[in-house]
């Protein structure tokens, strides 16, 4: 395998492992190209990590969605006017409008600018915003449906990116701010948007599942620790992030989720919903809180860790591993069922983010109260949690009991067997003895081990 180390944002490097030359200078060249069309720069790791991963026919289409977004912007003069004035171009509107949102908090402003980016400037970025028209969006909507059909990506995608463009034209006729009224009509108000596809069904782990997992000696122990928070609390991921000792009453055996952190940008906002709620602490999940407050000293937050090397204020893995290490970790525990690895048209391969979906679930097969468990999970809508019913309603088969107790060996000293490098694929004596001197000291890290802090920070290549 050949090693490409590719640049985003400032001073941020990041590894691609692919096979051959040709591949890794395509990689390359398509990082460049959306960087230099100012394409939001996690997005754009996230295209290109994406393509490195790709066969040859996946790896076409993602060239032909890079392409896209660099080409055009490249090559559009935009000129200097104003704001309001005439001239001002929906790529000028837009950086206005995503400004305003931004100053208004809305935490999803980057990926939005890298939404437009990608599939609506290279159609009407370069147009005069007071002159687009029904038919400039009626095209819009006809090439995003031509990208689904190709499958550039999914419907839902589409969906979203139509979602921006309504809104923006929206505000650019009825804003509250004034400097972004710029038009007296939306013209977006007659346009049908994107088709819809049909909703995959959601993944979770079974009980039995679940218990494989945090019972195999080959995954980490902290990764373990983690799997078993976000199930037995499911938390959103950014939730759990931000989840401080403070809001775990032991004492009264609940959690207060009040907050969440947005984990790229490191900034605490609230939670997704805007509710705050308390989570009960299972029977079955207070021994390991216990283990990990002692370790802690019952201070800072749940999930942290100490090195010098992270790029954020907590113990979270980096985004992009989360996924693909669970579903390696579950083939670990053997756990292999088809719904969980395979993509299919109708269903999507085990994310981190399905870990709350589990507990949610189990609460389900725990004879829960729907009610209960929309407050529990922070649902604005009991749609929302007649979701998670129907799919436990879909077992029709003896899948254990929800919530089982954990296996001793989670409560292990988090320097013990089973946390090391050597203890685990991937590991060895001499990687050890190498990374010695480069361990930080003091980690007081409640979840992970201080040997694997190394790894998350991007230093070694050992099982992370």
């Amino acid at each position: 395998m050949i090693e490409a180390r590719i640049r985003f944002g400032s001073g941020r490097r990041s590894k691609f492992r692919v096979a051959t030359e040709a591949r890794k200078l395509a990689l390359q060249d398509m990082a460049h190209g959306l960087l230099r069309a100012k394409v939001d720069p996690d997005l754009a790791e996230k295209l290109v990590r994406d393509a490195a991963q790709a066969d040859d026919a996946e790896f076409s289409k993602l060239q032909r969605v890079a392409a896209v977004a660099a080409e055009p912007t490249s090559n559009v003069v935009r000129p200097k006017v104003k704001a309001g004035a005439p001239g001002e171009t929906v790529q000028a509107y837009a950086d206005r409008w995503f400004d305003d949102r931004e100053r208004r908090g809305l935490s999803s402003v980057e990926h939005d600018r890298g939404r437009l980016a990608l599939h609506v400037m290279p159609t009407l970025g370069a147009l005069p915003i007071v002159d687009v028209t029904s038919d400039n969006l009626r095209a819009l909507v006809e090439d995003l449906d031509g990208k689904v059909l190709r499958d550039d990506f999914g419907w839902s995608t589409a969906g979203k990116v139509w979602g921006l463009v309504t809104k923006m034209f929206s505000d650019a006729c009825k804003s509250k701010v004034a400097s972004l009224r710029v038009r007296r009509d939306n013209p977006a108000t007659d346009v049908r948007g994107p088709d819809r596809g049909e909703n995959k069904a959601k993944q979770w782990l079974y009980p039995n599942e679940g218990e494989a997992l945090l019972a195999c000696a080959d995954v980490p122990l902290r990764w373990r620790r983690l799997y078993a928070l976000a199930i037995y609390l499911y938390l959103r991921p950014g939730e759990l992030a931000a989840l401080e000792w403070r809001d775990v009453d032991l004492a009264h055996d609940y959690v207060n989720v009040h907050q969440a952190l947005d984990i790229r940008a490191d900034k605490v906002k609230s939670t997704k919903t805007g509710i705050t709620r308390k989570v009960p602490i299972h029977p079955s999940l207070k021994p390991l809180l216990k283990a990990l407050h002692t370790e802690a000293g019952g201070a800072g937050r749940v999930v942290q860790n100490t090195h010098d090397n992270k790029k954020a204020e907590h113990g979270m893995p980096p985004l992009e591993d989360l996924a693909e290490k669970l579903r390696e970790h579950l083939r670990r525990a053997k756990v292999d069922r088809a719904d969980l690895h395979v993509k299919r048209p109708t269903t999507k391969v085990i994310t981190f983010y399905d870990l709350r979906s589990t507990g949610i679930t189990w609460e389900v097969l725990a004879k829960t109260e729907a009610l209960v468990i929309m407050q529990r999970a922070g649902h604005k809508n009991l749609s929302t949690t007649q979701i998670y019913i129907r799919e436990a309603e879909t077992l029709g088969v003896s899948a254990g009991k929800p919530f089982p107790a954990f296996p001793s060996s989670l409560f292990a000293s988090p320097t013990g067997p089973g946390s090391g490098p050597s203890s685990g694929p991937g590991g060895d004596d001499s990687a050890e003895k190498m990374l010695d001197s480069q361990r930080p000291q003091g980690d007081s890290n409640p979840c992970y081990s201080l040997e694997r802090a190394v790894s998350w920070a991007g230093l070694d290549d050992g099982d992370v």
